[in-house]
C-alpha cells in the first residue's frame, strides 16, 4: 500500500509494521520520498533496538527516531543520515538505532523522516512493553474479575492500575493500596484480552496481558 501516513491518534498495539511509502500532504506535487518495508523496536536486555529497511529513497536527507511515553508527545533519540548517495537509491538500504536508556513499561517509538527540503514526513507509531524485572506475581490469570498482586516490596504503600484494552485505549485507573508486599483489586470488565499496567512510586511499572473470563 502507498500513501502519506502520519500518526495522529492513540497507537494499536503492534511492534512492527510492513510495507508502505512516506509521502507528502494529499494534493501535494513532491516525490514520494521513502518506501519503507520495515520498522521494528525490539527490547533487548536493557536497551531497545531499532531496525527499519527502505525499498527506495528520493531526495532523503535523514530520519530521527522519536520515543514517547504516553503516545502522544514524542522526543528524539536518535538522528540517522542517509545513505543513498544525494538522497537517491532504487536498492534496499537498512538502517539501525539504539535507545540505551529506555522508558520502563509501555513506551512508543515512530520514525520521522526528513528530505532535503527540510519537509518531515511520520511514520505509524509501533509501542514496546519494556517489563522492568520484579519479583512479584499477578493471579489468577484467567480472571473472574477479582486480581490479586503479591511479592511486592514490603516499603510499597500504594500503586497506579491501569486498565488498556488490546488497541492501547485507557479504559480506567486507580490508586490501589499495598499492604505486606500485597494487594487486590475487582476488575468491571467484559470477557476478553486486557493489558494491566502496574505503576509504583518509584516511577517504574509493569505491564501484563490479562484475561478475563467470567
Amino acid at each position: 500500500m502507498t500513501g502519506g501516513i502520519t500518526s495522529t491518534s492513540a497507537p494499536s498495539l503492534f511492534n512492527s509494521f510492513s510495507t508502505f511509502t512516506l509521502g507528502d500532504k494529499i494534493g501535494g506535487g513532491n516525490v514520494l520520498p521513502i518506501g519503507l518495508l520495515n520498522f521494528n523496536a525490539t527490547p533487548d536486555n536493557t536497551q531497545v533496538d531499532l531496525q527499519w529497511t527502505t525499498s527506495m529513497e528520493s531526495n532523503n536527507n535523514y530520519f530521527t527516531v522519536e520515543r514517547s511515553q504516553d503516545g502522544s508527545i514524542f522526543d528524539s533519540i536518535a538522528r540517522i543520515g542517509s545513505q543513498a548517495p544525494d538522497g537517491n537509491s532504487s536498492s534496499p538500504l537498512d538502517y539501525a538505532a539504539v535507545d540505551r536508556h529506555p522508558f520502563m513499561g509501555l513506551s512508543y517509538y515512530r520514525l520521522k523522516q526528513t528530505d532535503l527540503n527540510g519537509n518531515p514526513t511520520y511514520s505509524t507509531v509501533v509501542p514496546v512493553n519494556f517489563a522492568h524485572k520484579q519479583n512479584f506475581a499477578v493471579y489468577p490469570n484467567p480472571s473472574k474479575g477479582s486480581i490479586y498482586v503479591s511479592g511486592l516490596d514490603v516499603n510499597t504503600t500504594s500503586m497506579m492500575t491501569q486498565w488498556f484494552d488490546m488497541s492501547g485505549k485507557l479504559l480506567s485507573q486507580a490508586i490501589v493500596p499495598v499492604q505486606g508486599g500485597a494487594a487486590g483489586m475487582n476488575v468491571n470488565l467484559n470477557n476478553g484480552i486486557y493489558l494491566l499496567k502496574l505503576t509504583f512510586p518509584n516511577g517504574t511499572s509493569s505491564v501484563q496481558n490479562i484475561i478475563i473470563l467470567k
